[in-house]
């Protein structure tokens, strides 16, 4: 019966689709279900105003969940934590599923069967998808994924290097690590052996977004490794020189501009009711925010359940 296509919409600069890109979609859970139960595609927005429009999309972001033979059964708007992600997804294709599996087994002989992990050319130009599109629907082109990775940090360039040396130099995908939902590269093993022993020290700020717009602006915009700067022993990310440029007049403005609740523990706050002030040694990024505990033991706490303390999450 073939495989329903999961259609996600996300933009660079919309919030609920950064938080998603770093938290729903790198989740292992989310990685296992898509693989088996979908064929994802991953829409720019701002690239597909023609495809935007012929699917209805008003805000972001979205996923439009569309069965092989071409009929909408649903869709999610906004941001969803990787388990509610996961049970709408299978919500939304469940009476689909019952429907197509019973024609199946009414009809012997005929075997059922995944799509191919391909994309085939028409001769009107556009992209389809093997078994999809292949009625109503018309899209321009679109890049097909059918695994969703989380994205890759600072270029590929290493972040040791960047905040040890203040030198731009190329990682090694043969020398990774997963931290905060971005991947990072390594140009050796001595580099990602020290990024997993202390990741918060590495990470950019802000998990990447551009600090002098998130700061001066509140507006969400992507950094790049190209305009980044190193001040005390922390990296920040701008959007371009001009972005850049603000920050050298004033460094100290931006100081631990993603530090929640003025540093103090969250652990703490939760479990005692006090306000305790956190040491900077002893620290956790998550959601491109950093958090600071009073102790070894609140920090683990933290990381093995934050859902407990989101109450302090930004």
């Amino acid at each position: 019966m073939g495989q329903p296509l999961l259609v996600h919409v996300t933009a660079k600069w919309c919030p609920g689709c950064l938080r998603l890109e770093r938290t729903t979609f790198p989740d292992p859970r989310v990685v296992d279900y898509l693989r088996s139960s979908y064929v994802a595609v991953h829409v720019d927005a701002d690239r597909s105003p023609e495809l935007i429009a012929r699917f209805s999309v008003e805000r972001l972001p979205t996923a439009v969940v569309i069965t092989p033979d071409g009929i909408e059964q649903g869709r999610i708007v906004g941001y969803r934590k990787p388990e509610d992600y996961i049970t709408e997804l299978t919500r939304l294709i469940g009476p689909w599923q019952r429907i197509a599996s019973s024609a199946a087994s009414d009809r012997p002989g005929v075997r059922t069967a995944a799509v191919a992990n391909s994309a085939t050319e028409n001769p009107s130009g556009k992209t389809m998808h093997a078994g999809f599109f292949s009625r109503t629907v018309r899209p321009p082109r679109v890049v097909l994924s059918v695994e969703l990775e989380s994205s890759l940090m600072l270029d590929g360039y290493c972040a040791v290097t960047m905040v040890e040396t203040k030198k731009l130099v190329a990682g090694s995908p043969e020398h990774r690590a997963e931290y905060d939902g971005q991947t990072y590269w390594f140009i050796g093993a001595a580099e990602a052996d020290r990024f997993r022993n202390d990741p918060a020290r590495y990470a950019p700020l802000l998990g990447g977004l551009c600090v002098a717009a998130q700061v001066d602006e509140a507006r969400q915009t992507p950094g790049t490794a190209r305009c980044a700067a190193v001040y005390r022993d922390r990296l920040y990310l701008f959007a371009g020189k001009e972005e850049r440029q603000q920050f050298l007049a004033n460094p100290k403005h931006y100081l631990d501009c993603d530090l929640v609740n003025a540093g103090q523990c969250p652990v703490c706050r939760v479990t005692r009711g006090e306000s305790i002030d956190g040491n900077r040694d002893v620290r956790h990024v998550l959601n491109g925010r950093m958090f600071w505990f009073d102790s070894p033991e609140h920090q683990r706490a933290f990381v093995e359940n934050h859902d407990q303390y989101v109450a302090f999450e930004p």
